[in-house]
């Protein structure tokens, strides 16, 4: 039987994952770095940005980002950076775009995160709009749970915890990472 050869670039990224999980970081920076040499693409661009923020080095992660923000994941971790930087502004341009009518990406989170930028900028309307979103994504968000009564919201417990409503979001949780596992060539649990 043959040996699936696994090309150069996918080698570095499990160095990486694995250095990353092992949480040596100074390891994981020098293959990112050879690998966006190598591919130079966003993938590559959010290994290298991943590092850095790992790192705690958000504004060299920032930078990276900067050339690669067409992704939903570098979006993201680009917004992750500069509301970690108290750049509330850049974090909301980040998620919502030029106009605010983009997609927010990475669902519930990107919501939450977004209502954490609009609360910074001081528009506790549109924080609690999003914070609500983001639990009618996820109510397993407790944050968002968190913030909005923080914000002087009121939200019904039941209404957002209701065991149907938990019982569907867990179900869609782990159909999320069976369907990781898989594309990582894994099994499912």
């Amino acid at each position: 039987m043959e040996e699936e050869r696994v090309s150069p670039a996918r080698q570095l990224e499990g160095v990486i994952e694995w250095s990353m999980k092992n949480m040596v970081y100074s390891n994981a920076l020098f293959f990112a770095e050879r690998l966006h040499e190598i591919q130079n693409d966003s993938a590559s661009v959010n290994h290298l940005a991943t590092v850095y923020y790992r790192m705690g080095k958000p504004q060299q992660a920032c930078a990276v980002l900067r050339q690669a923000l067409n992704t939903d994941d570098n979006k993201y971790l680009f917004a992750v950076c500069s509301f970690e930087l108290g750049r509330y502004p850049d974090a909301r341009f980040a998620l919502q775009g030029h106009d605010g009518r983009a997609p927010v990406p990475n669902g519930a989170a990107g919501h939450f995160l977004l209502a954490s930028c609009f609360q910074k900028l001081g528009k506790k309307k549109k924080a609690e709009e999003h914070l609500k979103i983001s639990l009618e994504m996820s109510p397993m968000l407790w944050s968002s749970f968190h913030t909005l009564c923080s914000l002087g919201s009121d939200p019904d417990p039941q209404r957002v915890f209701g065991s149907e409503i938990v019982h569907n979001c867990l179900k869609e949780m782990q159909v999320s990472v069976d369907q990781r596992k898989e594309a990582a060539g894994g099994k499912k649990a």
